[in-house]
């Protein structure tokens, strides 16, 4: 009553999938338990922004980056974080000892006086940092 075994020349012509979805069940399982156990130590902090667009937008990542952000009220933030003029300071001199180059990304709202914000890249090139950059959403090209 079982199924036959044919000679040696027969083709196989069933593959059993069952050990692989289990497999993949599995790995699924995994990576949803430890992303929402790295998204919860991970304290995101969202400063509301209405940036400016530009067509040219793009994304810049380094290790010396500096994330800066002035928001509507004039409050400065360095990653996130509220901070004063003298923690900027602290935090350029911290990469500059780790030899690498200092860079800033401004992300500023599209309300807050423009010379909030080139007095901001002053102080920023006054201390050694003179790879800027201004933070814009991707604006869509018709």
């Amino acid at each position: 009553m079982g199924g036959q075994f044919g000679g040696e020349n027969e083709a196989i012509t069933n593959i059993n999938v069952t050990p692989l979805v289990d497999i993949m069940l599995v790995l699924l399982i995994i990576f949803m338990v430890t992303t929402t156990v790295i998204t919860e130590q991970q304290k995101v902090v969202a400063i509301p922004l209405e940036l400016p667009s530009g067509a040219s937008a793009e994304e810049l990542l380094s290790d010396g980056l500096l994330a800066l952000t002035l928001d509507k009220r004039g409050n400065l933030y360095l990653n996130g974080e509220a901070t004063s003029s003298d923690k900027v300071e602290e935090a350029i001199e911290r990469i500059k000892q780790t030899h690498k180059v200092p860079q800033a990304l401004i992300s500023a709202d599209k309300r807050v006086p423009h010379g909030d914000v080139a007095e901001l890249m002053d102080f920023l090139r006054v201390r050694g940092v003179t790879q800027l950059a201004i933070n814009a959403k991707k604006q869509e090209i018709e």
